[in-house]
């Protein structure tokens, strides 16, 4: 997003962070932009020293970001300092606030900032404010090559965390129903105690299906975590929206997602994947299996044409711009 908005504007964006591998991975991609990063102290106003840097950097009449719910505790100040250069307050709101245990705070903060740039309406939906704009996140459109799938063995493909509420064990629900013509394999890591506690119950549920039809592996290269799978399962009813989803689009990959969340603002149902109703994925297993060859290139298609369109980086950059900067009357 920020190398699109310095190629539409040069010189116009910049960043201040707490990650020294962002600020370098920032400073390889845009060496024209200027990347900071913040030392903050040890306990105590962590969050107020980050926002302070900031807008002391941050030329008068400028945008000020924000992108982390832990800062939003500081828009009071922040709000009122702003109107002293005459800068806007906005808050890239990519998490859910109904996973948050201070949404009811978040709720009330987020009444003061200039406009709120939301990944789905799902998220935008969940703020107290008229001044939200969704805007898909941009991603790489190149064509891939084309697909087919082996209607015998049609594997369904879990990637990214593993964690207990990304629901992993939905997918082999879905499986459980499609009898012996479906596989699941589940690629990603385990986060944290609770992480590991889960992926132990993943590997036991994985064992108890048997044979090759459900497998756990770890976490490989993104550029390869697609490789093999015909249709992408996302079981989180709470997504904010879903870059796996969208990487399965791009690369002709139907998503197969819950009636809940941002993940279904994704998909248009039976046209380029499915969505099943949250707590009954098996449903869809009939669906399916009764697709033919051509069934499965013509979503496969469509889903590639729809991502293409929406994840498309120069347009949705414009939009990115136009959110931030909009009035409340826009």
């Amino acid at each position: 997003m920020a190398s699109g908005i310095h190629d539409r504007t040069p010189n116009r964006v910049s960043l201040v962070g707490t990650s020294g591998a962002l600020v370098d991975e920032w400073r390889r991609a845009l060496p024209d932009c200027p990347a900071e990063t913040v030392r903050l102290p040890p306990r105590f106003l962590r969050e107020l020293s980050l926002v302070l840097a900031a807008w002391r950097r941050a030329p008068r009449g400028s945008a000020l970001v924000l992108f982390e719910f832990r800062l939003i505790v500081t828009l009071p100040l922040l709000v009122m300092l702003a109107r002293v250069k005459g800068m806007r307050v906005v808050v890239d709101v990519h998490d859910s606030p109904e996973e948050s245990s201070r949404r009811a705070l978040i709720a009330q903060l987020l009444r003061l900032v200039d406009s709120a740039v939301c990944v789905s309406s799902y998220i935008a939906e969940q703020l107290p404010t008229t001044r939200t704009h969704v805007v898909f996140r941009p991603m790489d459109t190149a064509s891939p090559a084309e697909r087919t799938v082996d209607l015998d063995r049609i594997v369904v493909g879990v990637i990214g965390q593993i964690a207990r509420h990304k629901r992993v064990e939905a997918a082999f629900k879905l499986i459980s129903a499609g009898e012996n013509r479906m596989s699941c394999v589940v690629r990603g890591a385990s986060s944290g105690v609770d992480g590991e506690n889960y992926l132990a119950e993943v590997n036991a549920a994985a064992v108890e299906i048997g044979g090759r039809r459900a497998m756990v592996e770890p976490a490989v290269e993104p550029a390869h975590a697609l490789d093999g799978i015909d249709v992408l399962f996302a079981g989180n009813p709470m997504e904010p929206s879903s870059r796996a989803v969208a990487e399965a689009q791009m690369r002709g990959i139907p998503a197969v997602v819950p009636d809940r969340g941002g993940a279904q603002e994704f998909i248009k149902d039976r046209v380029t994947g499915f969505v099943y109703p949250v707590d009954d994925p098996g449903s869809i297993a009939t669906d399916l299996l009764g697709m033919s060859s051509q069934d499965w290139e013509t979503m496969s298609r469509r889903a590639r044409a729809w991502a293409a369109s929406e994840f498309d980086r120069d347009s949705q950059v414009a939009k990115y711009v136009n959110a931030v900067w909009a009035r409340a009357s826009d």
